[in-house]
């Protein structure tokens, strides 16, 4: 089923000067579970990322917080009429979290890469360790990205069907209890899905273009994905204005392997297995009344249609200088 409708995005916040950076009034909230926190001693950690913060503002909250009550304690400091920007690390799943209520008011937000992949951090420029992350945010300032909209859900990377999804149901089956243990498991369920990929009989229109057949995976995503060498892609540019379409054929576990070989050398736009459109808005059709979707690595069953378009700008967060 469809998540409850999420709110329009507020008014743009304005982007301090350098001055008024400055005496930016920050909340930051920490997953102390998340993979790469529980390798620091806790109190080292919140020393570290008041430090690296001191340059473009003023620490007002420092909180600890998982489970239940981080969702809970995002809410509430993006409330807060008292927080200019909100500081919370975790992983991806975190990172939509807080970008929801990030695109409810309008307030930026920055995210420091604590989980598995950290697409969010990659994706706006940062590097997916939290060192360099730190290192990066005294230059960084306050930019607005693309968004997607899938129904009334946001979403910041993808949204995918067929071979991803099922590789993720895979995945939580097995038990892990750290980010390589996280990756072994991926790694495993990749495997499994290699040897009988999925055939999803989709018609794809894409604006004015119209992709149709059976598909092993179909990706949508937040703009163009860069073609670089990437095991976690990222868009070319977060600002390009159109969703990206990455149809998959591949009925061999043979022509699967090689979609994803190409794929990781950054082969995705020039993948021979891909069919490939960009659009503002995507419109997808089964024969079946519900597909099970990934929205930026969760799995979820979704009610068709499936109506997914682009807001651009809707977003603002911390990006690091590009003359850094």
């Amino acid at each position: 089923m469809a998540p409850p409708p999420a709110d329009q995005p507020a008014a743009r916040a304005t982007v301090p000067s350098s001055g008024e950076a400055a005496s930016r009034r920050m909340a930051v909230l920490v997953n102390p579970e998340a993979g790469t926190a529980r390798t620091w001693d806790p109190a080292a950690l919140e020393t570290r990322i008041r430090e690296a913060l001191a340059p473009i503002g003023t620490v007002v909250l420092f909180e600890a917080v998982q489970g239940a009550g981080l969702a809970t304690a995002v809410e509430r400091v993006f409330d807060d009429a008292a927080v200019d920007l909100v500081v919370v690390g975790g992983g991806d799943g975190t990172a939509s979290t807080a970008a929801s209520h990030a695109i409810r008011t309008g307030k930026p937000v920055a995210v420091l890469p604590l989980g598995t992949f950290n697409l969010f951090a990659r994706l706006n420029g940062f590097t997916p360790t939290l060192d360099g992350t730190l290192d990066s945010l005294a230059t960084a300032s306050v930019e607005a990205i693309d968004v997607g909209r899938i129904g009334d859900r946001w979403f910041l990377h993808h949204v995918t069907i067929g071979a991803h999804p099922r590789i993720i149901r895979l995945r939580e089956a097995h038990d892990y209890g750290s980010r390589w243990g996280k990756m072994l498991a991926g790694a495993r369920a990749f495997v499994s899905a290699l040897s009988d990929p999925p055939q999803v009989r989709l018609a794809i229109h894409a604006d004015r273009e119209r992709l149709s057949g059976a598909f092993s995976n179909v990706a949508v995503t937040v703009n163009e994905l860069a073609e670089t060498p990437a095991v976690a892609p990222v868009p070319a540019d977060p600002q390009g204005g159109r969703l990206a379409v990455y149809a998959t054929r591949s009925r061999r576990a043979t022509d699967f392997l090689m979609f994803t070989l190409l794929a990781l050398a950054g082969r995705w736009r020039s993948n021979p297995w891909n069919g490939f459109a960009r659009a503002r808005r995507v419109s997808i059709m089964a024969h079946r009344p519900v597909l099970r979707l990934s929205i930026d690595g969760e799995a979820v069953d979704w009610s068709l249609p499936l109506e997914v378009e682009i807001v651009p700008g809707a977003l603002n967060v911390l990006r690091p200088s590009k003359s850094a």
